[in-house]
């Protein structure tokens, strides 16, 4: 008798998610985070597993860790194939299911407090507080985006900028583009959205100056230079508060 059935996908570094991070809820299952691997537990088990729960339910998982990008802007790399456990009275039955290729997508310091009473009862406990809503907004990003295609690509987009440093920029401006596009122009996206700020940081950084991150170095190509860690954390937060603004709007 078929118990149950859980999905585990591997992912690098293995602190991207806390030790003690909690369990989230999807349409697929309950995922579980911990020291490099995602367990899926499927909602209902069943054996043999379809080809298209699996490509779901990476789908999902890749929307999950996406949306814990802009969180933490830190990068990842996902195993493709995932290993299946199957549990049955009898045991486990391990499975490997083969797909193609393997997804490439750093942290900012966190400082956490404990407080507690004379009796060590702890009355307040802000890591606990923090991934609790870090897990939940993660969730409910990921639900939009996959409702929007257009979200999810501005989340891929990010992640693609994280993971290729040398054209960050290129990247950034992407979301821009992907925004004004829907909109149909930049007008009509900053007055829809809000972002008339953060389009004009991001387009500073990715257009005008001459960095070697950016889109234009042929204009600049006399005096480039690297972008500064100042320079990257500005582009990001401007590509932050787009993508947000979007989020928010649908």
């Amino acid at each position: 008798m078929l118990l149950k059935s859980e999905l585990l996908w591997t992912y690098s570094p293995k602190d991207f998610f806390e030790f003690n991070s909690p369990s989230v809820h999807t349409a697929d299952g309950q995922w579980r985070f911990s020291d490099g691997v995602a367990t899926l537990l499927l909602a209902t088990p069943v054996e043999p597993l379809p080809p298209d729960v699996m490509i779901a339910a990476r789908a999902a998982l890749t929307n999950l860790m996406n949306a814990r990008t802009l969180l933490v802007d830190r990068s990842f790399e996902l195993a493709q194939n995932p290993t299946i456990h199957q549990h049955t009275e009898n045991g486990i039955n391990h499975t490997m299911m083969a797909l193609t290729g393997s997804l490439l997508v750093s942290s900012l310091g966190q400082m956490d407090f404990v407080v507690g009473d004379s009796l060590g009862n702890v009355l307040r406990d802000t890591g606990k507080e923090r991934r609790d809503t870090e897990s939940q907004l993660m969730v409910e990003r990921a639900q939009k985006m996959d409702a929007s295609s257009v979200l999810a690509f501005l989340h891929e987009r990010y992640h693609h900028a994280l993971s290729h440093p040398a054209s960050e920029f290129v990247h950034l401006f992407e979301i821009v583009d992907a925004v004004e596009t829907y909109f149909g122009g930049k007008k009509a996206a900053n007055q829809a959205l809000g972002i008339t700020a953060a389009r004009d940081v991001l387009g500073a950084h990715a257009n005008d100056k001459p960095v070697l991150e950016g889109r234009h170095n042929g204009r600049h190509h006399d005096r480039l230079r690297p972008a500064t860690p100042d320079e990257r954390q500005q582009a990001r937060g401007a590509a932050k508060a787009i993508i947000k603004a979007f989020a928010d709007s649908l």
